[in-house]
Order: structure tokens, then C-alpha cells, then sequence
């Protein structure tokens, strides 16, 4: 992948160039225009009724607008009901949330499918921050591998 051109290059509008091929603004920032995915995340097929707190998930060193936050599992979600939810939160580096969505015997996660995590409370992603994922299972709960969809 082209870097951001520096002065030493022989060619430094070809440097450019080749730099906002691949999905930059001329000033660094990430086009999110087409709404192509900035960032696929993989997260393992946990045991039932384990957590995830907090860990990063994605970051980088430009600037870009947060689109849409989206989930695709790899299989059939079990034992997922009102006393066993399971509560998925992105969140940035700060800790503020930027989507939640909780699971329980009205709302399913698909199976071996792909879903919309709800309206992004946050859309502003700065410089240098970083995503990170809490996942939250009741003691019945069995959320299979997924990938988070980050535009």
C-alpha cells in the first residue's frame, strides 16, 4: 500500500497520486465514499457465556467518518434469551460508546448472516484513536465467530 508521500520522493505528484488511489484524500484521510469498509475485524467463537471487555479492535493514524457498524456471523447463535442477553458495544479510545446492540428473544443475532448494529451515536473517528469491542454473554448465551464491518 502507498504511504503518504514524502519530500524525498523523486516523484512526489506520483507519490500523491498513488497515495489517493488507494483510498486517501490528499490530505491523509480515509474516503469512505462508496461506503467500502474500512476495517473487517475477526472475533472467535467464544465458550458459552464468556466476555469481552474492552479489547482494541482497530485504529489508524488518519482521520475518517464513521458510516455504519455491522456484524456478519459464522454460525447459528444459541441460548439467547431475556435472562441471557448478549450486549455487543463499540466503543472509541476515550471509552464513549459509539453503537451498542443487545440480543435477547426478540432481537437474534442472524445466523451465518449479516446485520446492522444500529444507528452510530458517534460518527467522528480522529486521528490516532483507536475502536474497541465489549461483549457482554449471559451464562446461557453462545454468540458464534463473527466479523465486525466497520464503514
Amino acid at each position: 500500500m502507498p504511504s503518504w508521500p514524502s519530500d524525498g520522493d523523486t516523484d512526489w505528484n506520483a507519490a500523491m497520486a498513488a497515495f489517493i488511489a488507494v483510498g486517501h484524500y490528499a490530505d491523509g484521510t480515509i474516503k469512505t465514499v462508496g461506503r467500502r469498509p474500512i476495517a473487517m475485524v475477526e472475533v472467535e467463537n467464544l465458550a458459552v457465556g464468556s466476555d469481552i471487555s474492552s479489547r482494541p479492535i482497530f485504529a489508524s493514524h488518519y482521520a475518517a467518518t464513521l458510516t455504519y457498524i455491522g456484524i456478519m456471523t459464522k454460525g447459528t447463535p444459541a441460548g439467547i434469551d431475556d435472562s441471557n442477553t448478549v450486549v455487543l458495544t463499540i466503543a472509541n479510545g476515550a471509552g464513549t460508546t459509539i453503537v451498542t446492540k443487545t440480543y435477547n428473544t426478540a432481537t437474534q443475532p442472524p445466523t451465518s448472516d449479516f446485520a446492522d448494529l444500529g444507528t452510530l451515536a458517534i460518527t467522528a473517528f480522529t486521528a490516532d484513536d483507536y475502536l474497541t469491542l465489549t461483549l457482554t454473554c449471559g451464562t446461557t448465551a453462545n454468540m458464534p465467530a463473527f466479523t465486525i464491518i466497520i464503514e
